[in-house]
């Protein structure tokens, strides 16, 4: 039997990913594009596994235009909180350049709620950092020969719009920092205008688990709550996927048994449908 990562409901679903900041700010979930652009995607799925994304800084912020984040691991508190006063942060080891793949399957514009891979001059030296756009940045689809979108924000736009003008009122504001791009600033928020945090997430791959209970598959998936949680399984390969079970997620895990299969390989997968 084999598992799948769960899966948001389009016609090429993508891998989910959720970035997860403190309660006040909240989450933002993504779908990964990678039947289209599978080496820009694996690379980001490789850095998550690895646990080098547990504790990411929002380490760039241009209103209006895009955070940037993967580049630094800031340990966390609990609470998904660092204080300013910690400041301690270590560059992510990379895992290498990966190719550069504009014209790879479908192409998708910087527009607002894209997720797009940062680099440098050489379209081949994308490695850690990824950005958020906050913005339709058209203008990024061919500057410098363009910057590859791997993914679409589905859930969470509303916290992308924390980002811009009007700033949500006691909430984020920026820290100067030397080493960033003109009008760009490291992110903070604070609720008291006396303790001020850095802008952490907690990037994890919604996946689903498969384990056999009194000889019977049982299917377990980090849930996404409020919507349609869709359970597919499939006898044959390539899927054609049926539909097993449908229900509304609750934000936890999850758990159905497949009492009637009988098929000696079957295989499932969860879309999410976060609607249109």
């Amino acid at each position: 039997m084999a598992a799948l990562l769960i899966s948001a409901s389009t016609v090429r679903a993508g891998v989910l990913a959720r970035f997860k900041m403190n309660n006040d700010l909240g989450t933002i979930d993504v779908e990964l594009f990678e039947h289209d652009k599978p080496a820009t995607v694996n690379n980001f799925i490789a850095y998550v596994k690895s646990g080098a994304w547990h504790d990411t800084q929002v380490q760039r912020w241009q209103a209006s235009f895009v955070i940037q984040g993967g580049n630094y691991f800031m340990q966390h508190r609990d609470d998904l909180k660092t204080p300013l006063a910690a400041g301690n942060r270590v560059p992510v080891q990379s895992l290498g350049n990966i190719p550069f793949e504009m014209n790879a399957g479908r192409f998708f514009s910087n527009g607002f709620g894209t997720l797009a891979m940062a680099r440098g001059s050489d379209t081949n030296s994308a490695s850690t950092d990824w950005f958020f756009n906050l913005a339709d940045n058209t203008s990024l689809d061919t500057a410098g020969g363009g910057y590859v979108v791997f993914g679409r924000t589905v859930q969470g736009t509303n916290i992308l719009n924390y980002f811009n003008p009007p700033f949500p009122s006691g909430k984020l504001y920026t820290v100067n920092d030397a080493s960033l791009p003109p009008d760009s600033y490291l992110p903070a928020y604070s609720l008291d205008g006396v303790n001020a945090f850095f802008v952490n997430m907690d990037i994890t791959l919604l996946t689903t688990r498969i384990s056999l209970v009194r000889g019977f598959p049982q299917i377990s998936w980090d849930s996404v709550a409020g919507r349609p949680n869709i359970v597919e399984f499939s006898d044959t390969f390539p899927p054609t996927w049926q539909t097993f079970q449908t229900v509304t997620g609750s934000g936890a895990t999850m758990s159905i048994t497949d009492n009637a299969g009988s098929a000696l390989i079957r295989y499932y997968r969860v879309r999410v449908d976060y609607g249109p």
